[in-house]
C-alpha cells in the first residue's frame, strides 16, 4: 500500500463509508495520488498534523466520491481559482469566503500563513 493510500486506509483512497458532505470544522486537503507536487508537500502536511492541525485528506483522482465533494466547491473554485480544479487544494469552511481556498502552496510556511488568516482555529490546544 502506498503512503498516500494509507492516509485513508485504502490503496485507492476510498473511505468507508463515503462522505456525503465536507466537514465545516477542520481543514480539508484535496490531493491526487499521482500528483508529484502533492507528494512534494506531503512532509509539510504531515508536520502540520503532528503539530495538532486537524486535517482531512481526500484523494480526488481515483476516488469518485471525494472528487464529487471537491466539485461541490465549484462556486468557490470558479470565483477564486478561475475554474481550475487543481491539486493540492486546501479548503477551510470556517474562513471568510475569499480565503477559504489555498491552491498549490509552496510548503509549510505558506500553509501556516493561510491557516492563521481568516480567524480559523486550526491548531489543537
Amino acid at each position: 500500500m502506498g503512503l498516500l493510500g494509507k492516509i485513508l486506509g485504502h490503496e485507492d483512497g476510498e473511505s468507508d463509508p463515503p462522505l456525503t458532505s465536507l466537514p465545516d470544522d477542520r481543514i480539508v486537503q484535496f490531493y491526487g495520488t499521482w500528483c508529484g507536487y502533492c507528494r512534494m508537500i506531503e512532509d509539510d502536511v504531515d508536520r502540520l498534523e503532528s503539530e495538532g492541525v486537524d486535517m482531512l485528506r481526500l484523494e480526488v483522482w481515483g476516488n469518485r466520491n471525494n472528487k464529487r465533494l471537491m466539485e461541490d466547491l465549484s462556486g468557490l473554485i470558479e470565483e477564486f481559482n478561475r475554474g481550475n480544479y487543481t491539486v493540492p487544494m486546501f479548503y477551510d469552511a470556517r474562513k471568510q469566503r475569499s480565503q477559504q481556498l489555498l491552491v498549490n502552496p509552496r510548503g509549510y510556511d505558506e500553509i501556516m500563513g493561510w491557516m492563521g488568516s481568516g480567524n480559523a482555529d486550526t491548531v489543537a490546544s
